[in-house]
């Protein structure tokens, strides 16, 4: 998880990865995914843009594809959305909650505000659905 999400080339990476496996291994990863497949929203461009990373997201499907084409079966992605987007909007309404002023004094204040500014971005995707952490799982035969 956090890494492969920086990896563009999710067909090489399925391939490389199929290469290295046995047969009968598993490949189980965790990515940050988009979901859907072209540019992103102006929504999510924003939130990317302030998290300050290099994202190259790929969609479910983008996924799949890059698995079967590798020779992977038994595929499954599982979207963890509906689970990450409460934890994200807890996490959110933490930061800006009572805490924030010790928060803030530990980390600095623009540390803090940066966060909070990133954490309302990344839940405004989350909520909308367009980002959508999954579970990803796939066999070599």
């Amino acid at each position: 998880k956090d890494s492969i999400i920086h990896i563009p080339d999710k067909s090489a990476l399925a391939l490389d990865v199929f290469r290295v496996l046995k047969p009968g291994g598993q490949f189980v990863g965790s990515d940050w995914l988009i979901s859907h497949d072209g540019k992103p929203s102006p929504e999510m461009s924003e939130y990317i843009k302030a998290e300050g990373l290099d994202f190259a997201m790929a969609s479910p499907g983008e996924y799949k594809d890059a698995l079967v084409k590798a020779g992977f079966v038994e595929i499954e992605l599982v979207n963890r959305n509906p689970w990450y987007s409460k934890i994200a909007a807890n996490e959110l309404e933490w930061l800006k909650g009572p805490y924030r002023k010790d928060l803030s004094e530990r980390h600095g204040k623009e540390f803090i505000d940066h966060q909070v500014e990133i954490w309302t971005k990344l839940v405004g995707v989350l909520i909308s659905g367009e980002h959508c952490p999954h579970h990803i799982r796939a066999k070599k035969p």
